[in-house]
């Protein structure tokens, strides 16, 4: 897994975690699962959230549950900051798990 900003990347995986050359979006590519969260979302925390609040989650290949608690982090720091990030391009396994959790609000355009 690779997160990355304008400088180029962060961490080193399987999978991709950016935002744009202004940060406008963060978006994210590769597998989101149990081995991946952890190294994301604490990368994440060292980016600045999305200026336009989008997160572009239609790159993801495969995700697990950890994806969903991953959203939620990124969504609960956000609140945090007085911000609101918007998912987009959710895959169809990432909102299924999300209903089945009861967050799928999170996930809701």
């Amino acid at each position: 897994m690779s997160i990355a900003c304008a400088a180029g990347p962060i961490v080193e995986g399987s999978g991709t975690v950016a935002a744009t050359h202004d940060c406008a979006v963060w978006v994210l590519t590769g597998p989101l699962g149990m081995a991946d969260a952890g190294g994301v979302a604490e990368v994440a925390r060292e980016l600045p959230l999305p200026t336009s609040g989008q997160v572009d989650c239609g790159g993801l290949t495969s995700v697990d549950s950890a994806a969903v608690a991953t959203l939620l982090s990124f969504a609960r720091r956000a609140r945090d900051e007085g911000r609101h990030l918007k998912f987009v391009n959710v895959p169809a396994p990432l909102a299924t798990l999300a209903v089945l959790y009861g967050v799928d609000e999170l996930l809701a355009p």
